[in-house]
């Protein structure tokens, strides 16, 4: 039986196999610092968030997220990423956190929304000065 140091580790290459195949560059942290109080798993494109992964059957989500809390550098977010066998990987944080996140989701969309509404207009103008092209 694996100790519980091979269990994690195990589990953090599934969790960066999980964002690898979203598009993202993750990579475990101890093979790469091996500091303690490092999360465990980095994602290059969102470096505001603290990743602490547990690859467990049960999982205390308010230890967890103290855990990750007490390890995350001032100003990222400390998430827990967890997933049992033969289930989804799931996603906790704080519930203040986490209206922040989409919050600024929203913000993001409305200014595409924006952009879009700029875009269509200046095509209309353009095809009114340039009509044919």
């Amino acid at each position: 039986m694996p100790n519980s140091r091979q269990k994690g580790k195990r589990g953090e290459l599934e969790l960066v196999y999980f964002f690898r195949e979203r598009g993202l560059s993750a990579y475990r942290t101890q093979q790469h610092s091996g500091r303690a109080g490092d999360d465990d798993v980095r994602i290059v494109e969102l470096p505001w968030v603290h990743n602490e992964c547990k690859r467990t059957e049960k999982v205390r989500i308010y230890a967890a997220l103290d855990q990750a809390a007490r390890d995350a550098v001032e100003g990222r977010v400390p998430m827990v990423w967890h997933r049992q066998n033969g289930k989804a990987w799931i996603a906790i944080t704080d519930a203040g956190y986490q209206i922040d996140i989409l919050m600024e989701l929203e913000a993001a969309r409305a200014r595409v929304r924006e952009l879009e509404d700029e875009a269509g207009v200046a095509a209309i103008v353009d095809d009114e000065i340039n009509p044919g092209t």
